[in-house]
C-alpha cells in the first residue's frame, strides 16, 4: 500500500533562505533554529517546510535518511498524499520521523522522544 508523496507545484513556492539541509553530525539533539527530519518510509519521500505557513521551500529525504534543517526559530511542514494535505508547527529544535499511518491510510508525521530521531544512545 505504498503511495507517493505528491506535492502541488503550484503551493511549493522556492524561498531563497527559508532553509538548508546538511548532514547528520554525531550525537546530541537539534539545537536552537534546527529541526531533525527521518524519514522511515522504503522509499523518498518529498514534503515542504516553511517559516509563515504560506511560502514553501520543497524538500525530499531518501529511504532512512535523516537530515537537519536549519534557517529560524519558526517551522511548519506541509506533507500530501494522493490529495490529503496535512500541515503542521513544529518546535524549534524539535526532532521528527515521516511514517506511513495505517489507519488514515496517509504519510504523517510523528515527534520523536529521547534519543532524537536517527539517533542511537
Amino acid at each position: 500500500m505504498q503511495v507517493l508523496v505528491r506535492l502541488c507545484a503550484a503551493a511549493m513556492l522556492a524561498v531563497a533562505g527559508l532553509a538548508s539541509a546538511h548532514a547528520q553530525d554525531v550525537g546530541g539533539a537539534p539545537e536552537a533554529g534546527e529541526i531533525y527530519v527521518e524519514n522511515v518510509a522504503p522509499q523518498p519521500l518529498t514534503f515542504g517546510l516553511s517559516p509563515d505557513n504560506a511560502s514553501w521551500e520543497r524538500f525530499t529525504l531518501d529511504a532512512g535518511q535523516v537530515a537537519v534543517y536549519d534557517g529560524g526559530p519558526d517551522w511548519y511542514i506541509l506533507i500530501l498524499t494522493e490529495g490529503v494535505e496535512l500541515r503542521y508547527r513544529l518546535d524549534d529544535g524539535g526532532s521528527y520521523r515521516l511514517y506511513w499511518n495505517e489507519t488514515d491510510a496517509r504519510w504523517d508525521m510523528m515527534t520523536c522522544q529521547e534519543p532524537a530521531c536517527g539517533r542511537l544512545e
